[in-house]
């Protein structure tokens, strides 16, 4: 050992190794499992003791935003949000599609127009020209034709006056409906409204007028004609409706004058008696029945009317009219039956 001899200073780390200085790999990654588990056991522990102290989790599907924004909200809108192109491109897709079939329909229409159209027009323009065009007068002949009105006659019955007129309508496809009115020295009266079926003849009365003055002369007037045309679909053939609906027989009529009965003497009343069997397969509510006294020289010397109501299909009815007035000389009686068939609610429905 010299005078000047190196102290040799000793490295505690020196001549160490990594495995001796930090353990191996393994105990390194056995040291951190163990510690992960440890504090996974002091978060259930926590949780526990949360729980222990009445302490409840958060449920994120029952929070309530005080502006009203609710959890359901705010998903519905992250799903639009996500899918925001998605939707974009189905609506471009849509609008194409409206846009192809459009620009389509456009292209055949106009297409098909240039091929057909214009040579089906033009046909269409010469066959307008060389039509006759319809004037006036063959319109007038096709519309129906006015009522034939006879003159007004007038028969006095114990100081009362019945008026009577014959009408009738000259077309075989219009019926008419209308409103009358009698006068006589410019004084209406006997207003009402009646019917005329197509080519029929009736009469129009107006019984038991009473006067200050003796009318010798009388006329009618026909207002608000409402005339109506037999529809094809609805009466094929009208003749046969007609008479289908109007079978009405009359039989066993006897008149008896007032001068021929029992009643007393300071009464003047005639008797009529006449039996109706509807032989028709309708029951209606009301039946007019016009009547006609005429006498020797086959002159009108007496007119009435009676309504026989409820008449059901064959039923037979036996009529008795009180007739005012002596009439005398008379030798024949004519009943007719008058009904507007063309009418619904003239018909019983059992």
């Amino acid at each position: 050992m010299g005078l000047f001899s190196k102290k040799e200073e000793i490295n505690p780390l020196e001549n160490k190794s990594a495995e001796d200085l930090y353990g191996s790999g393994s105990f390194q990654a056995e040291n951190l499992e163990n510690s992960l588990m440890n504090q996974d056991e002091k978060f259930k522990k926590n949780q526990k003791d949360i729980r222990g102290r009445g302490e409840k989790e958060v449920n994120l599907k029952r929070y309530k935003d005080p502006e009203g924004l609710t959890v359901r909200k705010m998903t519905i809108g992250l799903w639009f949000v996500e899918h925001r192109k998605m939707m974009i491109n189905t609506f471009y897709g849509l609008l194409v599609l409206i846009g192809v079939a459009t620009w389509g329909l456009f292209f055949y229409t106009f297409g098909s127009y240039l091929l057909f159209g214009i040579r089906e027009d033009q046909l269409l323009l010469k066959g307008i020209i060389e039509t006759n065009i319809v004037d006036h007068q063959y319109l007038v002949s096709r519309g129906a034709k006015e009522l034939k009105i006879d003159r007004v006659q007038i028969l006095k019955i114990d100081g009362k006056y019945d008026f009577l007129v014959q009408i009738e309508n000259p077309n075989k496809e219009y019926w008419a409906e209308f409103d009358y009115v009698f006068f006589t020295k410019n004084q209406e009266f006997g207003r009402a409204r009646s019917f005329i079926l197509p080519g029929e003849q009736k009469f129009i009365l107006s019984l038991g007028q009473e006067f200050d003055f003796v009318p010798l002369t009388a006329g009618i007037n026909i207002e608000n004609v409402s005339w109506s045309r037999i529809n094809k679909h609805t009466y094929p053939d009208w003749q046969e409706f007609r008479n289908t609906h109007l079978n009405f027989k009359i039989e066993d009529i006897v008149f008896t004058s007032a001068k021929e009965t029992l009643l007393t003497e300071k009464i003047n009343l005639s008797d009529l008696k006449f039996t109706v069997h509807n032989d028709t397969p309708y029951n209606y509510w009301n039946i007019n029945f016009v009547i006609l006294l005429k006498g020797q020289s086959n002159q009108i010397v007496g007119v009435n009317k009676y309504v026989l109501e409820n008449v059901a299909s064959e039923g037979v009815y036996n009529i008795n009219v009180a007739w005012p007035g002596r009439i005398a000389d008379v030798k024949n009686v004519f009943v007719f039956p008058e009904v507007d068939v063309t009418r619904d609610d003239i018909y019983i429905d059992f």
